[in-house]
């Protein structure tokens, strides 16, 4: 869920913000940053679901995770209730042979991606 709040000023010569971006540059930028991190975690979402036989609402949990996020971030991000993130966490500690969050991480972070 993507949260935006537009306010206006009512002062024309004030610049315009978009996710506290100032110019239309750095957000062309930013999307395309956005799009390519996008991609790639579709990418190793497949390949952590092909080495430890992850659903996707488990890899996605999983990679969330090795990306830095907490386990409410995860339910917010993922519109999940965050009983639901902690009962995927639950089973990718059993098909992952971890049952530290940060055993999970390391090993994710280990793990070769599939060519």
């Amino acid at each position: 869920m993507l949260i935006v709040e537009v306010s206006s000023t009512g002062h024309e010569r004030e610049p315009t913000f978009w996710f506290g971006i100032r110019d239309s540059d750095a957000l062309t930028n930013s999307i395309a940053s956005a799009r390519l991190r996008l991609s790639e975690r579709v990418e190793a979402d497949a390949d952590l679901r092909r080495h430890y036989g992850l659903t996707p609402a488990e890899a996605r949990v999983a990679s969330g995770l090795a990306a830095g996020a907490t386990l409410k971030e995860i339910a917010g991000l993922q519109e999940m209730s965050y009983e639901t993130v902690r009962l995927h966490l639950k089973r990718v500690f059993v098909k992952t042979g971890t049952n530290r969050q940060a055993d999970l991480v390391q090993l994710l972070m280990r793990t070769p991606p599939i060519p």
